[in-house]
């Protein structure tokens, strides 16, 4: 029991480390998930923090190519990392595809030495791939909802932006903004080595506000337009309260400094708690 307490707690500090929104998102999940997607998340934190913060690229990459070894070549049953042992334990191992946590670990690679996107409709495809995997995997725990993949594509455009941000927050002076549209930096008339300044220019602003606006836009298809006849809904409940939640964030990061954009993504509101229950309301009424 005290090693299970231990794997529980150790997951818990992984998620908290990058996604905060996981303690509310969480209670709302479909019981029959929540042991399951405790490890899954944690996972999905132990890989954006590989990006977000090792700065060094071949130490990145030999600690990606550790998890390949223990998520793709070894049994994970004989793994001792908590994640895995705890991924093992709830059942969700025996459920995820592996093809979908490789797509998760190249995806990460990728982006330690990524090309910067031509514009927005190019930025908004990374963003796409960095979350269908993790959208895939966590759909793969929640059985019964094997048909909602493509209903969540909007949201995911979302979330993989906001992942991109906190990446580059935790990289900061580092080249995190990698993935700026090259157009949208000629347009303001910026260098990327102008977006970690201090004093954060109307020019930055404006360009942050453009990406955000987009960002916005991208997650129109909410689940109040989902189909009412649609099965299995509620049991992907939590992941539309987290998209709700992630539109609200887009919307208070407009007009900040990208300074501050870490401290807004890590903090708790009374309105996120509010704005998750009526997302979760909506989907009870389906």
């Amino acid at each position: 029991m005290k090693e299970k307490s231990n794997e529980n707690l150790f997951c818990w500090e992984q998620v908290l480390k990058t996604n905060r929104l996981f303690r509310v998102t969480h209670a709302f999940a479909d019981d029959s998930s929540t042991d399951g997607l405790l490890p899954l998340y944690a996972l999905f934190s132990s890989v954006e923090q590989v990006c977000s913060e090792i700065g060094d690229e071949d130490v990145a990459r030999k600690k990606l190519d550790w998890w390949r070894e223990e998520c793709l070549l070894k049994d994970m049953a004989s793994s001792n990392h908590p994640v895995i042992r705890k991924l093992c334990s709830s059942g969700a191992a025996s459920k995820i595809k592996k093809r979908n946590i490789s797509q998760l670990l190249d995806g990460a690679e990728s982006r330690l030495d990524a090309s910067p996107p031509a514009d927005l409709e190019a930025l908004q495809t990374i963003c796409e791939s960095i979350i269908r995997p993790q959208l895939e995997l966590e759909i793969s725990v929640c059985s019964g909802a094997d048909q909602l993949a493509e209903k969540f594509s909007a949201g995911s455009s979302q979330s993989g932006l906001l992942q991109l941000i906190r990446e580059s927050a935790a990289r900061e002076g580092q080249g995190g903004y990698w993935w700026i549209p090259l157009n949208l930096l000629a347009r303001h008339g910026l260098t990327r080595a102008d977006l970690a300044d201090t004093a954060a220019t109307e020019s930055v602003r404006g360009l942050f506000s453009e990406i955000l606006g987009a960002g916005q836009k991208w997650g129109t298809e909410s689940v109040s337009k989902y189909e009412k006849s649609l099965t299995g809904l509620k049991r992907m409940r939590h992941l539309a309260v987290l998209h709700g939640l992630y539109k609200k964030k887009l919307e208070r990061l407009d007009g900040q400094k990208p300074q501050q954009f870490a401290q807004e993504l890590n903090r708790l509101r009374f309105m996120d708690l509010f704005e998750a229950w009526k997302v979760a309301r909506f989907v009870n009424r389906l």
